[in-house]
């Protein structure tokens, strides 16, 4: 009975431990805005001509914002997360919402866990894919080739994009043997979106540069062309 009556005393103590025991956890598990400085998004849509998105966080004063490019196309706002969702109204009028539900794992990095994308004027409209990377794990993609099954492109550390590089028939000679000259379709001004992608400056292009994407686990260079669809090119 006397071990009893000490339990019963010690009860309460307990009682206290375990609830700002869970408090602390789930306060550790809550996602803030400054969390995510080091962090940016990608995705692709699964319909549209600007398919593909970029969202990289900033710090401005005390204040953190989303910077979100599409080709053709930037907003910049303040980051919004509730419950762990990272919430952006593309045009602030709830006509087209971007939603990331983010989770904090054991070690303090964060995952994303959900991706959705609602378009009030076209119900076939979402995401077909996104990831969370961290900024120190985007790779490299200036003065490098890259390559798939149909496009060979070059990105140069002057800025330019050179796009479509092959063997291509220029004329014929006084004998009336072909002449062919190796070289890109065109070669376009761009712009580097702090070293995880670029757009030309013509809003042709948009590249984005991830170290996996869907069931690839080698370093890709996104890129699309107005117009076309999303290539997905590894580095030569």
């Amino acid at each position: 009975m006397k071990i009893i009556k000490k339990y019963l005393k010690l009860l309460p103590i307990l009682l206290f431990i375990l609830f700002f025991g869970c408090k602390k956890d789930e306060k550790n598990k809550n996602i803030t805005a400054a969390d995510l400085e080091n962090y940016y998004i990608v995705g692709q849509r699964k319909l549209g001509n600007s398919k593909l998105l970029l969202v990289y966080f900033s710090k401005e004063g005390n204040a953190m914002k989303a910077n979100f490019h599409i080709r053709g196309g930037l907003r910049v706002a303040p980051v919004n997360i509730t419950n762990n969702k990272l919430i952006f109204d593309y045009n602030n009028d709830n006509a087209a919402v971007y939603t990331f539900e983010l989770e904090k794992g054991a070690s303090g990095d964060i995952k994303l866990k959900t991706f959705q994308f609602i378009n009030n004027t076209d119900v076939n409209q979402g995401l077909d894919y996104a990831i969370l990377v961290k900024k120190s794990d985007s790779p490299t993609f200036t003065n490098s080739y890259f390559v798939n099954s149909a496009t060979l492109i070059k990105v140069t550390a002057f800025s330019e994009l050179d796009w479509d590089i092959k063997s291509r028939q220029i004329g014929v000679n006084l004998a009336g043997t072909p002449v062919y000259l190796t070289g890109p379709e065109f070669s376009a001004p761009i712009y580097d979106l702090l070293n995880l992608g670029f757009k030309s400056k013509n809003d042709q292009f948009i590249g984005l540069s991830v170290p996996y994407w869907k069931n690839i686990t080698t370093p890709i260079l996104l890129v699309e062309r107005d117009g076309d669809n999303v290539n997905l090119l590894t580095k030569q």
